[in-house]
C-alpha cells in the first residue's frame, strides 16, 4: 500500500477508537426491574419520606398513618409496622396489574414488626394491608 493509504487507515482507526472512549459508559439501575403502576405520578407534598431506619408505619382505627411513602429508587429499606388495633394487619406492596413486589407477614394486633423491604426501581406503587384492602396507599421510588 501508498503511505497515503496506510496514513488514512490509521486516522479511521484513531477515530473509531476515540469515538468509542468518548462514550460514557452505560449505567444500569442496580434495583431489579419491577413493573411499578405508574412512573409519571407527581409526589404530594406531605408524602412521608422514608429516612428513619426502620420508618415507622403506624395502624390505628383501620387506616395507616400515613397514605404516601417516599422511598430511594434501588436503595432497599426497613418498615416497623406498630399495630395498635384489635385485629391483625400486614404491609404489602403491588406494581402493574396488581403483581405482588413485597408480601408482608401479619402483624398481631397490639404488636410491632419489622420488615426488610427490597430495592424498588423507580416508580409509583401501591401499598395495602391485604387483610384489610381499603387500608392503601402509594409508595414513590424515586432517584
Amino acid at each position: 500500500m501508498k503511505p497515503s493509504i496506510w496514513l488514512r487507515v490509521l486516522c479511521l482507526l484513531f477515530t473509531v477508537a476515540f469515538i468509542g472512549c468518548a462514550q460514557e459508559p452505560s449505567v444500569q439501575d442496580p434495583a431489579p426491574q419491577r413493573p411499578a403502576i405508574d412512573g409519571g405520578s407527581e409526589i404530594p407534598a406531605d408524602c412521608s419520606a422514608v429516612g428513619a431506619d426502620p420508618f415507622e408505619l403506624e395502624a390505628e382505627g383501620f387506616q395507616f398513618g400515613t397514605d404516601c411513602l417516599r422511598v430511594a429508587a434501588g436503595v432497599a429499606f426497613r418498615v416497623e409496622l406498630k399495630n395498635r388495633d384489635e385485629e391483625p394487619h400486614t404491609f404489602s406492596i403491588y406494581g402493574e396489574g396488581d403483581e405482588v413486589i413485597f408480601s408482608g407477614q401479619e402483624v398481631a394486633p397490639g404488636t410491632d414488626f419489622t420488615y426488610d423491604v427490597p430495592a424498588l426501581a423507580g416508580g409509583t406503587y401501591k401499598f395495602q394491608c391485604d387483610v384489610h384492602p381499603e387500608m392503601s396507599g402509594q409508595v414513590f421510588a424515586t432517584s
